[in-house]
């Protein structure tokens, strides 16, 4: 079993959502230079006397262009590829449900719509840079 960590001291937080009752998304660390930040965790919510704010899951995603600084985290497509997957398997069991194949659709989506931004970004020579 994976070893569950807490947020270190002094690591600013920011909540991002709640997407379910029992878990929390927030950003760890400082905003980048494009704006985003590169460092998130999902938190355990559990109700009582003593809040715990474990965290179940951390994503670090890439700092920097590849080209410049190396692999040093995910990219959003790697994220939504995860989803798919897991939406895809879903479907093909139990639980299937319209939902998630509306779901599925739109990851679908998002998927190509960033293959066609990467497409466009080589063609015009700044894939893996930081200009526009």
């Amino acid at each position: 079993m994976k070893e569950i960590k807490e947020i270190p001291v002094g690591v600013s937080v920011t909540p991002i959502s709640q997407p379910t009752p029992f878990t929390q998304v927030v950003a760890l660390g400082e905003r980048g230079p494009g704006g985003a930040f590169h460092h998130y965790a999902v938190l355990e919510i559990k109700e009582g006397p003593e809040p715990n704010s474990r965290i179940l899951a951390e994503i670090d995603f890439q700092e920097g262009p590849f080209k410049q600084v190396g692999a040093n985290g995910c990219l959003e497509p790697d994220l939504l590829t995860m989803i798919l997957d897991r939406l895809t398997a879903f479907q093909a069991g139990e639980f299937s449900c319209r939902e998630n194949a509306l779901v599925a659709t739109k990851v679908q989506e998002a998927l190509m719509w960033s293959e066609e931004r990467r497409k466009d970004r080589v063609k015009r020579g700044v894939y893996s840079t930081m200009e526009k």
